[in-house]
């Protein structure tokens, strides 16, 4: 307090104001950083979406990269330093994906608590689930990709199907069936998969 004594009258006010500026423009500095930052994340993540559902390999971030720096030089050499900040190395898409895999996962898991029933459909590796609710909304997903790696059996395919299940948090009492691709490891009647159910 005693550093501001020697201001008087109106020269309180002006220093008062000049005060008041100065933290306004840094206020607004850290905002516009912050907005920016999570502007160049929420990119980021469109991209490594984008990345996947094309079936593209992690590294295409950095092409992908290369050309908004690219873009940015010819439309809008200004804003070069955003882009520049949209991380899209390899791992950082990697990790994008596997959040956004994640997240879809634990939607499914809340909406599979609302399945009045549901069923499983089998490929190869992919298990899919089709479920609907009271409401007779209907959703499908892909449940997981289960790697198989040989010949395997009935008993080891229906092992994965419960951990798929279980994993979900879909209840067993739900279950209403199953449909395959029809060959003889999943419809046998001795030995199939569906045999295993019961």
């Amino acid at each position: 307090m005693i550093l501001y004594t020697k201001y008087q009258g109106d020269e309180t006010a002006k220093r008062v104001a000049s005060l008041r500026t100065c933290l306004l423009r840094q206020q607004d500095f850290f905002k516009r950083a912050t907005k920016e930052s999570s502007a160049a994340v929420k990119a980021s993540y469109k991209i490594s979406e984008n990345i996947a559902i094309a079936g593209k390999p992690f590294t295409e971030g950095e092409f992908v990269k290369k050309c908004l720096l690219q873009t940015a030089r010819i439309i809008c050499p200004e804003k070069k330093g955003q882009f520049s900040n949209v991380s899209l190395s390899a791992n950082t898409v990697a990790e994008r994906i596997s959040d956004l895999s994640s997240d879809i996962y634990d939607q499914l898991g809340e909406k599979a608590k609302c399945f009045s029933a549901y069923s499983v459909a089998l490929e190869e590796l992919a298990n899919y689930v089709c479920g609907v609710n009271d409401n007779f909304e209907v959703m499908e997903e892909l449940l997981r990709v289960v790697p198989m790696y040989g010949q395997t059996t009935a008993q080891e395919m229906f092992c994965q199907l419960c951990d798929v299940i279980r994993n979900a948090g879909l209840p067993w009492q739900r279950f209403a069936g199953i449909t395959t691709d029809g060959a003889p490891s999943m419809t046998g009647k001795k030995n199939g998969l569906v045999a295993q159910k019961n």
